[in-house]
Order: C-alpha cells, then structure tokens, then sequence
C-alpha cells in the first residue's frame, strides 16, 4: 500500500512535461496530457457529485434443496470452485461500504445476520433462473484517465463493443469523420472551425489488404476541404493529419516540416502539432473538451460495472510533485487533472461505482528520484478505495505497433505490408527491431533496483523477446543487490513473447506475468500472418504454461482503451485462443488453452493477488468487501455456453461495497426511455 508523503497538486505545463524520448507504449504515452483544456475546471454534473447510496443488510440465498436448486452462489475461496447456499453483507457504520458478514448454510448466515442487524432491516435475495452469484471481476490493467480524455474524441477503432467488426477499411474509417461525430456532442452545438479529431485508428486490423493509411486517404473525407482532421493511431506512434490540417499549421512555429503524406511520427512530431492544435482550437471546442470530461469518465465507470467490474488497476498514474511556479487548480471539486494520485484518490470514494488502485509511472530514473521517491512511500494509508502498490515501468513498445523490443526484425513494413510480397525491397530492409526506452544495463537495472530499495514491487511493460530479456535481467540483477527483493511482488505487463526460459527465469524471480489475451483473440491472425509470423505467433500469452509448468499466477487484462474492457470476454480469447479475425477461426497454439476455472481465476482471486488486493476482493469471504456479480449463467458450466459466447453472458447485477450500482434491467428500462426521448424530439411540428 502506498500514500504520498505530502499533499501535492501541479497545474498544467507543457515545459513541465517534456520528455527527450517519448514512451514508446500507447496507453502510457505522455500525449494525452497535451489535451486537457487549460480551463478543466469547468463544473459538471456527474455522479461523482452525488451523494453515496447506503448499503442495508442482505442476505443472497439459493434454494436449500438440491433436487430443485437453478441458481449458485460461488466464492473462489482458496481458488477452488466452492459454492454455498447464502451469504449475508451489510455495514456496521454509515461511513464505510458493506462487507461480507456471513457465508454458508442459509441458517448459519441467518443466525450470524441476526446478531448484527435488526431482522426487520435484513433483505432476502434469491439467486434462481441459472443465475450465478460471485465474486466481483478485476480489471487488473487499464488507463483511466488518458482514456477518458481520448474517449471524448470520433472513435475510429476497429471494435462494436467487444467484438471486431467485420469491416473495417480506409473507406469505414474516412466516412466516420465528420464534425457532429464527437460522442458527447450537443446536437444543437456549431462545430464552424472546429478540429475533427479521431482515436484509436488501427490499420494492422483493417479487413482488406489495403493497410496505408494518409493524407491522400483523408481527402476522400467528405468534411476534408473545410475542416482540419487530426488522427490518433491506436499505437499512438502515429498520427494523421489531412491537407487543410496542414496548410493551417505553421512550420516555425512546429520547428519540423510537415511531410507531404501528413504522417506524424513519434513525439518529436505529434507533441507540437497537439500544442498548436490547442493553440487555434475555437474556445467553443475547447469547452466541450472541458465540460464533457466527467461525462467521459462516468461513461468509462459505467461501462466498466455493466461488464462486472468492480476493480481496477490504473496502470500508469503520473506521479505530482510540487513547484513553486504552479498552482493546484480544481476540477468540479476535485484535485486538478495533473494531479493524477489526488484526483483518482477524490473520487475513489464510496459512491464510485468502482475501486481503484494504480501504478506510479517512472519514465527514467532520473524520474524516479526526483518525482517519486521524495513525495510517495510504498507504506501507508491505502485501503480497498484507493491505493498504489506499484512502480510502472515502460521497457518497451507494441508488437501491433511494431515498437515492441525484438531479438529478430518484424516481418512487415510500417504499412503490414510482408517483405516476402515487396520483390522491389532489398532484404537488408529489413531490419526494424522496436525500441527500447532505457538505457541499459545500468539506467534500466539500476531503476529497478533503487525501486525495490524503496520497499515498491513493480509491474514492467515488457512485449518484445529482447525487452523481456532485459526485463528479467534487469530483476536478477534487483534480487542480487537488493535485500528486500523477497519482500516485494512483482509483474511482467503483456510478457507477451516467453521461451521456456523466460518462463524458468520468472519463476525463479517469483515474477508474474499478467496478459493482454486480446493479442491472440484480436491481433492473433495479423500476428501469425504478417507481423511476427507462425513459429514467433506461438509464443504469444502462454497462459498454460505459466500455470501449470511454472505454478505462477497469472491475470488477464484488457490494457483499456487498447481493447475493450471485460473480463469475460477475456476468459472466453484465453480458454478457446480463437483468432477472431481469421475467416476460419483458427486456434492459436491450442496447447496455451487453460480451463475455465483457471480463467476465472485470472479476473478474480489471482487478479486480486496481482493488484495486493486480495484482503479486500477476489472472493467472497467473511471480511471482505460486500463486491459482487450476479451473472445469467455459470461461466464454469460447460452446458450452460459455449467459450464462444462467454463475453455474451449477460451481467444482471454488479454490486460494490453492498450497494447495487448496475442493473441490467434498470439499464434497458433506461435505454427505453432514451429513445422514446429521441422519437418525441425528431417528431415534427
């Protein structure tokens, strides 16, 4: 656990953040920061305003009697498929969320219940119809606030909801580019000079063989010739702009010229360009980014609890420290933006439907010693609200992005072109092999180990062969020159390329890896085929592996917005290792699979264990936070779904701190209501 050691608040300052190399990883990439409006103190109306619920005592309950029982109450206790016939939560003060009181026998719950509370306060629920009562699910690696701020921009991605769509060219991509296609847009709002600005952009995906992607594509736009077009690439190594948004840019004052293609690469190029954008931004655009903000990450907590989340792990929270040349400001009562561990721990708070915990990102060590290690302890005050357990560290790239850190060359070009198809390419092009963002031995080894001298455990972003390579060595080194490495519990993010010997060495270091599964679910198909080819493919996020030849524990995360949030979506892409793009649906290296416990595991008990939050959630035991799910059906009943159609179950219920905070019959009570609304007002005159 871990507080600041002072209070700290930092307004926002584009000289502050300079980076002489960016990151090279989307979701830890400091490009987001140059987005916040300069008056993010806009107030909204939001939830995060509102006064929290109170929990009352409840008892869930199934039927006694096996001949008759169709409904389950599971609670993973000790990792094992245990199931019970009740469960009894409820709070003891108004001042803290509902904590499991009892579990068993309904009787025994009862009797326990009875001592506690007023039998007239206590509600009964059954659990029947096949439904499956459980504990909460974890998200243990995802990017709020960086993705709510990009959530308020046209989505260009290549996902409906959780699954791919099933077109996704240059054309999908340029006729959803139009200035009313911002999400959170008033319908009566003048869009004249504003940006069209877009996120998320993946050609790695795109269904057709025509993966470029440029300013001649945007002409075709039908809002090119008036209106400027900015795009994010999903790597966020990339950016696109079309002609108009060029002629607008000043060259002088960007310090680069513009390419005739509008392509961006890297910081060096997209910062400037971001800066100059907020510069001739219409303070009309300004203010929707402004007071639309809370909406975004409202939108994010929602989304998060209608797929059965009830805790997460922001994996790379930018560390405050103070200056006398800034000043805090305040976001609709909250600590300002760039504050990151302030602002996420105000609204962390009983009436969020979610618990957060976070990772302080290092981007050197430099960093690390003059931003964290003065101002944050790896001990102290956190608790099942809020905490930050972990130092972040970004070793590397994206594989899909091509920066991943590799041994040997990609086998494509930057446009997922094969060098096998480009006769005209000479092989000695070849030769991409990533980024790495430290230096090393002695920066990289040496932030590690200065890490753990501080008592912090680390989660390492590491996804190509030689940045996983590093990544273990850099903690064989940490382990032999710090004392308290046995102290620590530390994470491999992604790992998403392991030889048997990755793995030996991991399990050596007591090191864990934790896997973005929608590699092999998502990118599965262009990884086999163009990117890294097949014997390279077959390493990808080795989950059997790890559990059963190395005992390790492992998570499954979603890396949010890189793909979609849920996990059930995550247990069905690492059970099955179905390539989802592939018009076959091949499986990907079958001998990875893992069962469905096992998966479950991975976004429960053992996520739990992940984010050092197993004291508080992951299973449901006395003690505990009163976090639950109620879903259709069993997961872990084989007759029940096919892995296919996992991400499909339905979440009737998602329950943080004792306190129902979604329904889905409230949500399609509400969505009725939201259209009849839209009717009334298109209706004529």
């Amino acid at each position: 656990m871990s507080t600041p050691k002072s209070q700290v608040s930092q307004t926002h300052n584009c000289t502050m953040h300079h980076h002489e190399k960016g990151l090279n990883c989307s979701c830890c990439n400091p490009i987001w920061q140059y987005l916040i409006p300069s008056d993010n103190d806009t107030p909204s109306e939001h939830f995060l305003n509102s006064h929290p619920l109170k929990a009352k005592p409840r008892i869930f309950r199934v039927d006694p009697n096996l001949q008759i029982r169709d409904g389950s109450i599971l609670t993973l206790k000790d990792g094992i498929e245990d199931y019970v016939e009740a469960i009894g939560i409820g709070c003891e003060n108004e001042d803290s969320g509902a904590k499991i009181k009892a579990v068993g026998s309904y009787e025994e719950v009862k009797k326990v219940m009875g001592t506690l509370f007023s039998s007239t306060s206590i509600e009964e629920q059954w659990v029947r119809d096949g439904n499956i009562l459980m504990p909460g699910l974890i998200e243990p690696h995802l990017h709020i606030i960086p993705s709510a701020i990009f959530n308020l921009m046209i989505d260009l991605g290549p996902f409906n909801g959780q699954v791919l769509k099933q077109k996704y060219t240059q054309k999908v991509v340029v006729d959803s580019l139009e200035p009313k296609g911002f999400p959170f847009l008033d319908k009566n709002q003048k869009t004249e000079n504003w940006w069209v600005m877009g996120k998320d952009l993946d050609p790695s995906l795109f269904t057709d063989e025509n993966k470029a992607f440029n300013a001649k594509i945007l002409e075709k736009a039908k809002c090119g010739n008036d209106y400027p077009i900015f795009i994010m690439n999903a790597s966020m190594h990339l950016a696109y702009l079309n002609q108009t948004a060029i002629n607008k840019l000043d060259k002088k004052v960007l310090g680069f010229n513009i390419s005739a293609d509008g392509i961006l690469k890297e910081s060096d190029q997209i910062l400037p360009v971001i800066v100059a954008i907020m510069e001739k931004m219409p303070p009309t655009q300004k203010k929707y980014f402004a007071s639309n903000f809370h909406k975004s990450i409202e939108h994010f907590f929602k989304t998060a609890s209608s797929r059965g989340v009830t805790y997460m792990l922001d994996a790379a929270v930018l560390p405050a420290v103070p200056s006398s040349d800034t000043t805090g400001s305040e976001t609709a009562g909250h600590p300002s933006l760039t504050n990151q561990p302030e602002y996420l721990k105000s609204i962390a708070t009983e009436h969020c439907p979610v618990r957060i915990s976070g990772a302080l990102l290092a981007e050197s060590l430099k960093d690390f010693r003059d931003k964290i290690e003065p101002y944050y302890c790896a001990t102290g005050s956190g608790n099942e609200n809020f905490n930050l357990p972990f130092i972040k560290v970004v070793s590397d790239g994206s594989n899909q992005g091509l920066t991943g850190y590799q041994f040997t060359p990609y086998q494509c070009d930057e446009n997922y072109v094969e060098f096998a198809q480009l006769k005209e390419k000479k092989l000695n092009e070849q030769t991409n092999t990533g980024i790495f963002n430290y230096g090393y031995p002695l920066e990289f080894s040496r932030l590690v180990t200065e890490a753990i001298v501080n008592d912090w455990s680390l989660m390492i972003h590491a996804n190509g062969t030689h940045a996983i390579e590093r990544t273990i060595a850099a903690f064989e080194y940490a382990k032999e020159h710090a004392s308290k490495y046995e102290n620590t519990r530390n994470r491999i993010e992604h790992a998403s390329l392991l030889s048997d010997k990755n793995l030996s060495d991991m399990q050596n270091l007591n090191l864990s890896p934790s896997f973005l599964i929608g590699h092999v679910g998502y990118w599965g198909e262009v990884f086999q085929n163009t990117i890294l080819g097949q014997t390279r493919a077959e390493h990808l996020d080795r989950c059997h592996s790890a559990i059963h030849k190395h005992g390790m524990r492992i998570s499954l995360h979603s890396d949010y917005s890189v793909s979609p949030i849920g996990p059930l979506r995550m247990m069905e892409q690492a059970i099955g290792r179905v390539m989802e793009a592939d018009p076959n649906r091949e499986i990907l290296n079958v001998s990875e699979r893992i069962s469905r416990l096992e998966a479950l595991k991975s976004v429960t008990i053992d996520a739990a264990w992940h984010c050092h939050a197993e004291q508080w959630v992951g299973s449901l035991e006395v003690g505990k936070c009163a976090d639950l799910v109620l879903l259709a059906k069993n997961p872990l009943d084989e007759k029940a779904s096919r892995v296919t159609g996992m991400r499909n179950i339905c979440v009737l219920e998602t329950w943080k701190g004792g306190v129902k905070r979604y329904s889905d019959k409230d949500s399609k009570a509400e969505n009725s209501l939201e259209k009849d609304k839209n009717k009334e007002t298109t209706l004529p005159a």
